[in-house]
């Protein structure tokens, strides 16, 4: 199996309520993910990212710069408020991945998946190292939520 190492922004996205949404309307809940993943795929490809894999109803996605990966997801926020009953939360890091033909691994990706977990509906939550990245660009807006320890991640 070919590997290799690199920096990379790593994204994932995950669809809130879901898995109640899911006990309570399961053809509308299958509805729902395919609008999202369609949606989601779509802008992926305008942002240059790499669809990695899907993981139930969230998604791995990784790209060669922050910014790209925020732009992504800034949009990704925005069609999802157009599609009736989609939440979407979001989760940027930036840092070393080891990537194979078809999945990503590594502390970074772990980082990711435990940040995603804590945010809320509608939220894009960035690591302290994606922020550094963009930190500078005015057209994005940016809140500090504070520190957390997180499972597992040093």
């Amino acid at each position: 199996m070919q590997q290799t190492r690199q920096l990379a922004a790593i994204m994932f996205t995950d669809i809130v309520g879901y898995s109640g949404l899911m006990g309570r309307d399961e053809a509308g809940a299958m509805k729902l993910l395919d609008l999202s993943r369609k949606m989601q795929q779509n802008l992926v490809a305008v942002h240059n990212g790499r669809w990695i894999k899907e993981l139930g109803d969230g998604v791995i996605i990784v790209f060669n710069s922050v910014l790209n990966a925020v732009n992504c997801a800034m949009d990704i926020q925005k069609q999802a408020r157009r599609i009736e009953s989609l939440s979407l939360k979001i989760a940027i890091h930036s840092g070393e991945i080891l990537m194979t033909t078809n999945d990503v691994f590594g502390d970074s990706v772990n980082l990711t998946s435990r940040m995603e977990q804590l945010g809320e509906k509608d939220t894009i939550i960035l690591s302290g190292t994606a922020l550094s990245a963009i930190n500078n660009i005015a057209s994005i807006q940016t809140a500090y939520l504070g520190d957390f320890n997180l499972k597992n991640i040093q």
